[in-house]
């Protein structure tokens, strides 16, 4: 073998070998979550108000929210997994559904109304943002994959003098 060959060798061997390295390290203690790496443990926001916006842990007497429309996710018979459409309206009173209960692995879509202002819809463990103005109505979907309680809450247009929020709770 020549000195380049060698070279090349080891190269690819460190190149290799780092990645491997590096990937186990970085995955180590997490958990795939609509394709956002999230920790384990509960999520807070990030700015000094240290705001958890998900815990792992479900309301006992949690009981599915009855949806506008609901429908099989899936083609295959008897698979558990349902689409289930909501209306949540935002208006100075708060969030209505103030909570949102249904199962692992659906597939939800919110229909998001502004009643009676500009106001917003954060879930920031899920990466969801929507602004809307008054009279608006956003939509947006997305799968849950893990049970736990999610929270939402208005960041940058909320009621005067007042923070609202509401949950998002995933039975398992």
């Amino acid at each position: 073998m020549t000195k380049r060959q060698i070279l090349i060798i080891l190269l690819l061997v460190v190149f290799f070998g780092g990645g491997t390295i590096f990937g186990i390290f970085t995955r180590q203690g997490k958990i795939k979550l609509n394709d956002l790496l999230v920790n384990e443990s509960p999520i807070s926001s990030q700015s000094s108000s240290s705001k958890i916006y998900y815990t792992p842990d479900v309301p006992q007497n949690a009981v599915i929210t009855p949806p506008v429309l609901e429908d099989s996710a899936s083609p295959n018979i008897g698979a558990e997994e349902k689409f289930r459409s909501f209306n949540l309206k935002i208006s100075q009173n708060g969030y209505n559904p103030q909570k949102i209960v249904v199962n692992k692995d659906d597939i939800i879509e919110l229909k998001v109304e502004a009643i009676d202002r500009n106001y917003d819809f954060n879930l920031p463990a899920l990466g969801i943002y929507l602004s809307m103005k008054k009279g608006e109505t956003k939509k947006t979907s997305f799968g849950v994959r893990n049970s736990g309680t999610f929270i939402f809450d208005c960041r940058d247009y909320c009621p005067l003098n007042k923070k609202i929020n509401g949950s998002l709770i995933v039975l398992p």
